[in-house]
C-alpha cells in the first residue's frame, strides 16, 4: 500500500511505488544533463546525477557529486574551470 501524503502522478508516483515496493530509500540514475549537477524529483526519491561539467563545452552546468553513508546521502555540485582561461587571468610578476 502507498503512503504518501500528497498526489502524485506519472513518474513520480511510479517511483515512489518502486523504493517502496522494493524497501529501496532512493533510486539514482545517471547521464541526463542536468545545470547543478543534481536533481531531486519524487519527494526525493529519484535522483539524476550527472558528473560532466560544461557538457560538450555548451552547457554551462555543473557536474555533481553523490555521496553516500551511514549517516545518509547528500549531493553536491561541483565546478570545473577551464584552466586555460583560468591561466589567462593571472598576471605573473
Amino acid at each position: 500500500m502507498l503512503m504518501v501524503s500528497v498526489k502524485l502522478y506519472g513518474l513520480a508516483l511510479t517511483c515512489c511505488i518502486v523504493v517502496q515496493a522494493n524497501n529501496l530509500q532512493m533510486i539514482v540514475r545517471a547521464h541526463e544533463c542536468v545545470m547543478d549537477g543534481f536533481e531531486r524529483f519524487a519527494q526525493g526519491h529519484l535522483i539524476t546525477l550527472f558528473s560532466a561539467t560544461n557538457y560538450c563545452g555548451t552547457a554551462n552546468n555543473a557536474g555533481g557529486s553523490f555521496v553516500s553513508s551511514t549517516v545518509g546521502v547528500s549531493c553536491h555540485p561541483l565546478w570545473v574551470f577551464d584552466l586555460h582561461a583560468v591561466m589567462s587571468l593571472l598576471v605573473w610578476c
